[in-house]
């Protein structure tokens, strides 16, 4: 018994490991992708080429062909199935005050445009990019923000480590390493608010149930 202890130990620390190794492979990926484009340019200069890039010609208010904000915002609104309650939920703000800014009523503020940013995954010069949105508003976004989730995060470090788990062999270590999901997913599902996540968070389970083969969950996902 003893000795089945320490080879599980082994097995789990190879894991942990190998999901290590993936992390690390995706960060350098991305630090390399970022490297290039950024080595022969200081902080500032570099803020400044990218917003010149993003902006040139297109974020000026009265600048033939460009598009309202709010026009942007709906529309991307739409594609995720979301009422404009749903939206208003997400910025904090009346759904009155968010179909203000839809209809081109209202300029969004800095803030609201950081916040959007990271609701719909793009970063707020690609958001304002093309608009009518004050240019020198434009100039005070920051290039970077978060844009991903909690939710985000957990699936992804579940698929890398039920992916080394199964390519090790070991049953006994995937059946442990999904039962250990499975709890964390479910967990995180009761108390995310965004359906369209809990949808996510949901498929999950099911694929590492089906990948690890475990009966004694199945029933309880059926």
């Amino acid at each position: 018994p003893e000795q089945v202890d320490v080879d599980h130990f082994e097995q789990l620390h190879d894991c942990e490991r190998g999901v290590r190794s993936v992390v690390e492979q995706q960060i350098d990926a991305m630090a390399s992708s970022i490297g290039a484009f950024s080595a022969d340019l200081q902080p500032t200069q570099l803020a400044s080429s990218r917003v010149g890039e993003t902006l040139q010609l297109s974020s000026v208010s009265g600048v033939s062909g460009s598009k309202a904000l709010g026009d942007r915002i709906a529309t991307l609104r739409v594609e995720r199935g979301w009422t404009q309650q749903d939206l208003a939920d997400r910025l904090a703000m009346s759904r009155t005050a968010l179909s203000h800014l839809e209809a081109g009523m209202r300029v969004a503020s800095e803030r609201t445009v950081v916040i959007l940013s990271g609701i719909f995954g793009i970063d707020p010069l690609s958001l304002v990019a093309g608009t009518s949105y004050p240019l020198a508003k434009a100039e005070r976004l920051p290039v970077i923000v978060a844009l991903h989730t909690e939710v985000d995060l957990a699936l992804a470090l579940c698929a890398a480590e039920t992916e080394v788990a199964a390519r090790s062999g070991n049953t006994a270590l995937l059946s442990e390493r999904a039962n250990s999901w499975v709890v964390r997913l479910r967990t995180l599902m009761q108390r995310w608010p965004d359906a369209r996540d809990r949808r996510r968070l949901d498929a999950e389970i099911h694929r590492i149930v089906a990948l690890a083969e475990t009966p004694d969950l199945a029933p309880e996902l059926s």
